[in-house]
């Protein structure tokens, strides 16, 4: 006689997984109120929108996230994993898509990583890795721009008087700075040593309060580029301007509207 099989249980965060829900939809209702209510939205609504700017940063956004599905390409080919680029071009649309339709489900990342893995059975970790040098690589990037970008400003004569201001953007310049030595010097060990997860600067690396901990799982999925600048060096020259352009889609969509245009 077989005995009755428990009932499964269900798991801890599973009964409350409606409040992610809840917390996001609440959060865009509470924005679109935000927005009905100001002046600005009227503004928008009774101005006169310049399209031709509009579409320009339509086409630079296509551009940059262009940039960013062959960036990734060229690293699963340089691994020698199977994937053809029109693959590659039509898993970054599907999963920019995704980025933006799912609440804490599955982002583009997560379905780049599950299809190549699937189509690589005995090279699973190449896959992840492959996804993760890549949003490392892209962050790095992101970090570098920023700081110039930031180095390049005159801090007091954006914040004016507002000392409050003043300090946001010192602070951002900092962690923008800190961002881009930290990531560059390990992308460059990582990069020009083989042996990089055993060496000292690696372990000075993951040892680092607050940063090291959380970047730690992303670099070690990326040791299967470990000693290949080329890698590195293409992925660089290929991010940078993939923020630059999103920069200047940001410029031109906002010249695109009747609101006061920002400066270059």
């Amino acid at each position: 006689m077989s005995l009755p099989e428990a009932p499964a249980k269900s798991k801890p965060g599973s009964r409350w997984a409606w409040l992610k829900f809840a917390a996001a939809f609440g959060l865009l209702g509470y924005l679109a109120y935000v927005a009905w209510k100001s002046d600005q939205f009227d503004v928008l609504l009774t101005g006169k929108i310049a399209w031709e700017r509009f579409a320009l940063g339509c086409l630079l956004t296509l551009a940059a996230i262009m940039i960013t599905f062959h960036r990734w390409y060229l690293l699963v080919r340089d691994l020698g994993l199977p994937l053809q680029r029109t693959e590659a071009y039509r898993l970054g649309f599907i999963g920019y898509l995704l980025n933006f339709a799912t609440v804490g489900t599955i982002g583009g990342d997560a379905l780049r990583a599950v299809f190549l893995a699937a189509r690589s059975p005995g090279q699973r970790g190449l896959a992840v890795a492959s996804v993760a040098f890549d949003r490392i690589v892209g962050l790095v990037a992101l970090f570098l721009v920023a700081a110039v970008a930031l180095f390049a400003l005159d801090l007091n004569r954006i914040a004016g008087d507002d000392p409050v201001r003043l300090a946001a953007l010192s602070t951002c310049r900092g962690v923008a700075l800190v961002g881009a030595i930290v990531g560059s010097m390990a992308l460059l060990v990582l990069a020009c040593f083989r042996d990089a997860p055993q060496s000292r600067w690696w372990r000075l690396f993951v040892g680092l309060p607050g940063v090291g901990p959380r970047l730690a799982p992303l670099m070690s999925a990326s040791f299967a580029f470990a000693g290949r600048p080329k890698p590195l060096l293409v992925s660089l020259a290929l991010s940078i301007p993939v923020h630059l352009l999103n920069a200047l889609a940001v410029l031109a969509v906002a010249s695109s509207l009747p609101i006061a245009r920002p400066s270059l």
